[in-house]
Protein backbone atom coordinates (compact mmCIF):
# COMPACT_ATOMS: atom_id res chain seq x y z
CA UNK A 1 0.00 0.00 0.00
CA UNK A 2 1.35 3.59 -0.98
CA UNK A 3 1.13 7.04 0.66
CA UNK A 4 -1.73 8.88 -0.92
CA UNK A 5 -0.42 12.48 -2.42
CA UNK A 6 -1.24 14.67 -0.24
CA UNK A 7 -0.11 17.64 -2.02
CA UNK A 8 -1.99 16.84 -5.51
CA UNK A 9 -5.21 15.53 -3.01
CA UNK A 10 -5.29 19.03 -1.82
CA UNK A 11 -4.63 20.74 -4.95
CA UNK A 12 -7.27 18.86 -6.45
CA UNK A 13 -9.64 19.65 -3.64
CA UNK A 14 -9.55 23.41 -3.97
CA UNK A 15 -9.93 22.78 -8.00
CA UNK A 16 -13.25 20.77 -7.66
CA UNK A 17 -14.78 22.93 -4.36
CA UNK A 18 -14.34 25.90 -6.74
CA UNK A 19 -15.59 24.22 -9.86
CA UNK A 20 -18.38 23.46 -7.44
CA UNK A 21 -18.53 27.15 -6.65
CA UNK A 22 -19.04 27.89 -10.47
CA UNK A 23 -21.65 25.13 -11.56
CA UNK A 24 -23.39 26.57 -8.13
CA UNK A 25 -23.63 30.35 -9.72
CA UNK A 26 -24.30 29.23 -13.23
CA UNK A 27 -27.69 27.33 -11.91
CA UNK A 28 -28.38 30.58 -9.78
CA UNK A 29 -28.27 32.63 -12.91
CA UNK A 30 -30.31 29.70 -15.19
CA UNK A 31 -32.67 29.51 -12.06
CA UNK A 32 -33.51 33.36 -12.36
CA UNK A 33 -34.00 32.98 -16.03
CA UNK A 34 -36.50 29.86 -15.53
CA UNK A 35 -37.73 30.33 -12.19
CA UNK A 36 -38.77 33.96 -11.67
CA UNK A 37 -41.29 32.78 -9.14
CA UNK A 38 -38.52 30.99 -7.13
CA UNK A 39 -40.36 26.92 -7.66
CA UNK A 40 -38.25 24.75 -9.73
CA UNK A 41 -41.52 22.34 -10.45
CA UNK A 42 -43.49 22.12 -12.62
CA UNK A 43 -40.81 23.10 -15.16
CA UNK A 44 -41.76 26.45 -17.14
CA UNK A 45 -41.03 26.10 -20.92
CA UNK A 46 -37.43 26.58 -21.72
CA UNK A 47 -36.25 27.80 -25.08
CA UNK A 48 -34.19 25.69 -27.17
CA UNK A 49 -31.23 27.72 -27.03
CA UNK A 50 -31.51 27.75 -23.30
CA UNK A 51 -30.98 24.30 -23.47
CA UNK A 52 -28.50 23.36 -25.85
CA UNK A 53 -26.38 25.64 -24.05
CA UNK A 54 -27.20 23.86 -20.36
CA UNK A 55 -26.44 20.64 -22.17
CA UNK A 56 -23.13 21.98 -23.36
CA UNK A 57 -22.32 22.69 -20.29
CA UNK A 58 -22.88 19.50 -18.62
CA UNK A 59 -20.66 18.23 -21.43
CA UNK A 60 -17.85 20.53 -20.73
CA UNK A 61 -18.17 20.14 -16.92
CA UNK A 62 -17.27 16.15 -17.56
CA UNK A 63 -14.70 16.99 -20.27
CA UNK A 64 -13.10 19.78 -17.17
CA UNK A 65 -13.34 16.87 -14.90
CA UNK A 66 -11.78 14.30 -17.21
CA UNK A 67 -8.78 16.58 -18.11
CA UNK A 68 -7.57 17.21 -15.17
CA UNK A 69 -8.09 13.69 -13.65
CA UNK A 70 -5.72 12.43 -16.68
CA UNK A 71 -2.79 15.30 -16.32
CA UNK A 72 -3.13 14.42 -12.44
CA UNK A 73 -3.18 10.38 -12.71
CA UNK A 74 -0.04 8.13 -14.02
CA UNK A 75 -1.87 4.80 -14.51
CA UNK A 76 -5.55 4.09 -15.62
CA UNK A 77 -6.64 3.38 -12.38
CA UNK A 78 -5.30 6.64 -11.08
CA UNK A 79 -6.80 8.65 -13.62
CA UNK A 80 -10.28 7.03 -12.48
CA UNK A 81 -9.79 7.58 -9.19
CA UNK A 82 -8.94 11.13 -9.71
CA UNK A 83 -12.29 11.82 -12.10
CA UNK A 84 -14.12 9.62 -9.36
CA UNK A 85 -12.86 12.04 -6.51
CA UNK A 86 -13.33 15.33 -8.38
CA UNK A 87 -16.46 14.72 -9.33
CA UNK A 88 -17.62 13.57 -5.93
CA UNK A 89 -16.39 16.68 -4.56
CA UNK A 90 -17.58 19.12 -6.73
CA UNK A 91 -20.80 17.69 -6.35
CA UNK A 92 -20.55 17.98 -2.96
CA UNK A 93 -19.87 21.63 -3.08
CA UNK A 94 -22.24 22.33 -5.41
CA UNK A 95 -25.04 22.48 -3.45
CA UNK A 96 -22.64 23.66 -0.01
CA UNK A 97 -22.63 26.83 -2.30
CA UNK A 98 -26.27 26.87 -3.43
CA UNK A 99 -27.66 26.58 0.37
CA UNK A 100 -24.99 29.49 1.26
CA UNK A 101 -26.29 31.60 -2.25
CA UNK A 102 -29.47 31.19 -2.01
CA UNK A 103 -30.75 29.18 1.02
CA UNK A 104 -31.67 26.54 -1.08
CA UNK A 105 -32.31 23.42 -1.12
CA UNK A 106 -34.77 24.21 1.87
CA UNK A 107 -34.22 20.40 2.73
CA UNK A 108 -32.43 17.41 2.34
CA UNK A 109 -35.57 15.36 0.42
CA UNK A 110 -36.01 18.62 -1.88
CA UNK A 111 -36.32 17.76 -5.57
CA UNK A 112 -33.69 18.97 -7.91
CA UNK A 113 -32.96 18.25 -11.26
CA UNK A 114 -29.72 16.24 -11.73
CA UNK A 115 -28.66 16.14 -15.46
CA UNK A 116 -30.26 16.39 -19.01
CA UNK A 117 -28.08 13.73 -21.11
CA UNK A 118 -29.31 11.68 -22.39
CA UNK A 119 -32.60 12.39 -20.75
CA UNK A 120 -33.67 14.14 -17.80
CA UNK A 121 -32.14 13.11 -14.56
CA UNK A 122 -34.46 13.95 -11.25
CA UNK A 123 -34.33 13.02 -7.28
CA UNK A 124 -34.18 13.85 -3.93
CA UNK A 125 -30.78 16.29 -2.96
CA UNK A 126 -29.76 13.34 -0.33
CA UNK A 127 -29.61 10.93 -3.17
CA UNK A 128 -27.02 12.55 -5.60
CA UNK A 129 -25.26 13.89 -2.53
CA UNK A 130 -24.88 10.03 -0.67
CA UNK A 131 -23.39 9.13 -4.24
CA UNK A 132 -20.91 11.62 -4.23
CA UNK A 133 -19.60 11.03 -0.90
CA UNK A 134 -19.38 7.11 -2.22
CA UNK A 135 -17.31 8.15 -4.57
CA UNK A 136 -14.74 10.21 -2.87
CA UNK A 137 -14.38 7.53 -0.38
CA UNK A 138 -14.00 5.00 -3.63
CA UNK A 139 -11.55 7.08 -4.62
CA UNK A 140 -9.03 7.14 -1.48
CA UNK A 141 -9.23 3.51 -1.49
CA UNK A 142 -8.12 3.44 -5.18
CA UNK A 143 -5.67 6.22 -4.57
CA UNK A 144 -3.99 4.25 -1.93
CA UNK A 145 -3.43 1.49 -4.02
CA UNK A 146 -2.74 2.99 -7.41
CA UNK A 147 0.65 1.03 -8.09
CA UNK A 148 -0.49 -2.04 -7.15
CA UNK A 149 -2.45 -5.19 -8.43
CA UNK A 150 -5.26 -6.70 -7.07
CA UNK A 151 -4.39 -9.27 -4.49
CA UNK A 152 -7.71 -11.19 -4.79
CA UNK A 153 -8.79 -10.80 -8.85
CA UNK A 154 -12.24 -12.64 -8.32
CA UNK A 155 -13.13 -10.28 -5.43
CA UNK A 156 -11.55 -7.23 -8.23
CA UNK A 157 -14.15 -8.73 -10.68
CA UNK A 158 -17.12 -9.04 -8.19
CA UNK A 159 -16.43 -5.79 -7.73
CA UNK A 160 -16.22 -4.10 -9.97
CA UNK A 161 -19.41 -5.97 -11.35
CA UNK A 162 -21.24 -4.82 -8.47
CA UNK A 163 -19.88 -1.25 -9.54
CA UNK A 164 -21.44 -0.88 -12.88
CA UNK A 165 -24.60 -3.05 -11.83
CA UNK A 166 -25.24 -0.30 -8.97
CA UNK A 167 -24.25 2.60 -11.06
CA UNK A 168 -26.70 1.56 -13.90
CA UNK A 169 -29.83 1.07 -11.39
CA UNK A 170 -28.84 4.65 -9.48
CA UNK A 171 -29.39 6.22 -12.85
CA UNK A 172 -32.51 4.43 -13.40
CA UNK A 173 -33.72 5.38 -10.41
CA UNK A 174 -33.15 9.46 -11.36
CA UNK A 175 -34.74 8.81 -14.96
CA UNK A 176 -37.35 6.33 -14.34
CA UNK A 177 -40.03 8.72 -13.36
CA UNK A 178 -39.47 11.56 -15.85
CA UNK A 179 -39.38 8.51 -18.57
CA UNK A 180 -42.62 7.13 -17.22
CA UNK A 181 -44.53 10.87 -16.99
CA UNK A 182 -43.30 11.80 -20.57
CA UNK A 183 -44.01 8.39 -22.36
CA UNK A 184 -47.89 8.64 -21.29
CA UNK A 185 -47.42 12.04 -23.85
CA UNK A 186 -46.20 10.31 -26.90
CA UNK A 187 -46.41 6.21 -28.19
CA UNK A 188 -43.09 3.99 -27.24
CA UNK A 189 -41.56 4.40 -30.78
CA UNK A 190 -41.94 8.73 -30.63
CA UNK A 191 -40.42 8.82 -27.55
CA UNK A 192 -37.47 6.06 -28.37
CA UNK A 193 -37.44 8.54 -31.39
CA UNK A 194 -36.85 12.23 -29.02
CA UNK A 195 -34.49 10.06 -26.79
CA UNK A 196 -32.01 9.24 -30.07
CA UNK A 197 -32.53 12.64 -31.48
CA UNK A 198 -31.86 14.30 -27.96
CA UNK A 199 -35.23 16.26 -28.39
CA UNK A 200 -36.97 14.78 -24.85
CA UNK A 201 -36.16 18.01 -23.43
CA UNK A 202 -39.72 19.41 -25.64
CA UNK A 203 -41.70 17.12 -22.94
CA UNK A 204 -39.97 19.15 -19.69
CA UNK A 205 -42.73 22.12 -19.65
CA UNK A 206 -45.48 21.31 -16.88
CA UNK A 207 -43.63 18.00 -15.74
CA UNK A 208 -43.24 17.89 -11.86
CA UNK A 209 -41.62 14.50 -10.37
CA UNK A 210 -44.32 12.62 -8.00
CA UNK A 211 -42.50 9.82 -6.29
CA UNK A 212 -38.80 9.36 -5.83
CA UNK A 213 -38.49 5.28 -6.77
CA UNK A 214 -36.31 4.90 -3.53
CA UNK A 215 -36.65 0.76 -3.42
CA UNK A 216 -34.65 1.26 -7.31
CA UNK A 217 -31.65 3.80 -5.17
CA UNK A 218 -31.40 1.76 -2.23
CA UNK A 219 -30.72 -1.21 -4.58
CA UNK A 220 -28.08 0.43 -6.58
CA UNK A 221 -26.42 2.37 -3.73
CA UNK A 222 -26.33 -1.16 -1.52
CA UNK A 223 -24.68 -2.67 -4.76
CA UNK A 224 -22.37 0.58 -5.30
CA UNK A 225 -21.49 -0.17 -1.46
CA UNK A 226 -20.36 -3.85 -1.55
CA UNK A 227 -18.57 -3.18 -4.55
CA UNK A 228 -16.22 -1.06 -3.20
CA UNK A 229 -15.86 -3.09 -0.27
CA UNK A 230 -14.95 -6.23 -2.45
CA UNK A 231 -12.33 -3.72 -3.98
CA UNK A 232 -11.27 -2.68 -0.56
CA UNK A 233 -10.29 -6.31 0.17
CA UNK A 234 -9.40 -7.03 -3.51
CA UNK A 235 -6.21 -4.28 -2.87
CA UNK A 236 -5.08 -5.91 0.42
CA UNK A 237 -2.28 -8.55 0.34
CA UNK A 238 -2.13 -11.43 2.19
CA UNK A 239 -0.12 -11.73 5.36
CA UNK A 240 2.54 -14.30 4.88
CA UNK A 241 1.35 -16.78 7.56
Amino acid sequence: MIKINLKLLLILLLFSIAMGYLESAVVVYFRMIIMPAGLLFPINSISNQLIITEVLREMATIIMLLTIAIIAGKSTREKLAWFIYCFGIWDIFYYVFLKLLINWPDSILSWDILFLIPLVWIGPVIAPALVALLMVIFALILLQNTNNKPAHRILAISGSGLLVAGSIVVISSFTLNFAQETLKQTTTGEWLGMLIKGTLYKLMPGYAPLKFNWPVFLTGFISLILGITLHFFSLRKTRPV
